[in-house]
């Protein structure tokens, strides 16, 4: 399966590598690498993590970060589609989703 990052992804990656490298450019790009590496792995193994709190997405928490993929597998059973990264001490769902 093809793996596609949403916008709010995208977004999601740059502000994990934002916030990370006031401390360490390296370790923020070592993140957002593992991150990345992850998500590509969901188009081998789709089944990965459990099923969401949001109906019809799967969330996977990625080994060696403090983050979670949240996913769905598209209708069409040829992408995955990456919703978003969410740091493990955020509450998710907020309360507007």
């Amino acid at each position: 399966m093809h793996v596609r990052f949403s916008d709010t992804a995208e977004a999601d990656l740059q502000a994990i590598y934002d916030h990370i490298e006031d401390d360490s450019p390296q370790a923020a790009q070592k993140v957002v690498d593992r991150l990345i590496f992850a998500a590509y792995q969901l188009g081998d193994f789709p089944f990965l993590g459990r099923p969401g709190k949001i109906q019809q997405t799967r969330e996977w928490s990625v080994s060696g970060t403090s983050y979670f993929i949240v996913y769905a597998i598209n209708d069409d059973g040829a992408h995955i589609d990456v919703e978003t990264i969410i740091h493990t001490s955020r509450l998710f769902p907020s309360d507007e989703a």
